[in-house]
């Protein structure tokens, strides 16, 4: 059997400074190293490529196949990007992204994107409120036809209509069963969508809720795995990740 894994970075990968700390890089190589046989891994964020190269260490970053980016919008082999949406989409992103930044005074930051809008708020600051204003300027504005709002644990998204880090992630899966390691509300559709998930401990309430919601099983990680259901380590951001990095081997064909 072959798995593709799709690893979210804030709030998964990345702990609350954005960063890997130094004391779990080793550990975490490890357990990516240890997954080679059957396992294509890649990272599936919201982010760029070159937030990527930033933050990741390329010695981690080359434990894995490729990179979904911009919330599955963008592909890319850690050194080209494929934008997967057409040409008028990616024109009217551009547009609305300078529109955006006049709107959007409250911004910690603008980060460079390909065919989104990504949106930090400041420390305090809540995503899940800002999407709300954002989604309600996207859609004053005529671009909710072509666009739609999201949010993670530090920013908000504004991300083409039908690209998710799931068809993401899909692009690149092939046959191969899909796996979902992540935490915020724009990684929902990767929870829904994936052959089975998982979490860490910090996945916030809202996250919770709508997957309990679609009627998929939350459990814990301890728990014998099946298909079809999500899984939450007791730790979290990267530490969580090793320990379900650590389970997969137990899934069943």
């Amino acid at each position: 059997m072959e798995y593709a894994i799709g690893i979210d970075l804030h709030g998964t990968l990345l702990g609350d400074d954005e960063r890997i700390e130094e004391r779990l890089k080793e550990p975490l190589i490890r357990a990516l190293k240890g997954l080679s046989d059957g396992f294509s891994i890649y990272l599936a964020t919201g982010n760029d490529l070159s937030f990527v190269i930033d933050r990741v260490p390329h010695d981690v970053s080359a434990c894995f196949q490729g990179f979904v980016l911009e919330t599955g919008a963008v592909l890319s082999d850690g050194q080209d990007e494929m934008v997967l949406v057409e040409e008028r989409v990616a024109k009217r992103s551009r547009e609305l992204d300078a529109l955006l930044r006049q709107r959007c005074a409250w911004a910690a930051r603008f980060d460079r994107r390909l065919t989104a809008s990504a949106i930090f708020t400041k420390e305090g600051d809540s995503p899940r409120e800002r999407a709300v204003e954002v989604e309600a300027i996207v859609s004053a504005l005529g671009y909710d036809d072509d666009f739609y709002t999201t949010y993670s644990s530090v920013a908000v998204d504004v991300v083409p209509q039908g690209v998710t880090k799931m068809t993401g992630l899909a692009q690149v899966a092939g046959n191969a069963r899909t796996i979902g390691i992540a935490d915020s509300m724009n990684d929902i559709h990767l929870h829904l969508g994936s052959d089975i998930s998982f979490t860490p401990a910090n996945m916030p309430a809202e996250v919770r809720e709508s997957i309990l919601a679609s009627g998929r099983k939350i459990a814990p990680l301890e728990e014998e795995l099946i298909w079809g259901a999500t899984y939450a380590s007791r730790y979290r951001f990267t530490e969580g990740v090793i320990d379900i990095l650590a389970r997969l081997p137990s899934l069943g064909p």
